[in-house]
């Protein structure tokens, strides 16, 4: 998996050139396959816009997740070799949230993020 910090919405753009809706799927995300001839229109590319995404593979397929600010920092403390307890600070160190609204997201966010086999053990 790889931890990717843009200045754009890459994301939005890979949906806008493969004619999908970016908005219909947020929950599963799009796979990275690119469209043959495609054109874009410079005034359809989105704007400037700070966007954080994990590109991983799953059963031999690319796919990527567009992330929350805090959940990007988490997963970032944690490639770093942090223990649990201090990625977690982190995340709340960078969040506009309060701590009550950020924990509740955290459960949600392991959940999701074992189901997509992002933790092995003995890494």
């Amino acid at each position: 998996m790889q931890l990717l910090e843009l200045a754009y919405p890459v994301d939005e753009l890979l949906f806008r050139a493969r004619g999908l809706d970016s908005k219909s799927d947020t929950a599963s995300n799009a796979v990275l396959k690119f469209p043959r001839s495609t054109r874009l229109r410079r005034s359809s590319l989105p704007r400037p816009k700070r966007v954080y995404l994990a590109v991983y593979r799953l059963n031999g397929t690319v796919y990527f997740k567009r992330l929350t600010r805090e959940a990007f920092a988490l997963l970032q403390a944690l490639r770093e070799g942090k223990p649990l307890e201090t990625a977690i600070e982190v995340a709340l160190i960078r969040s506009r949230r309060s701590v009550r609204k950020l924990s509740g997201q955290l459960q949600e966010w392991f959940q999701t993020w074992s189901s997509l086999g992002w933790f092995a053990p003995g890494l």
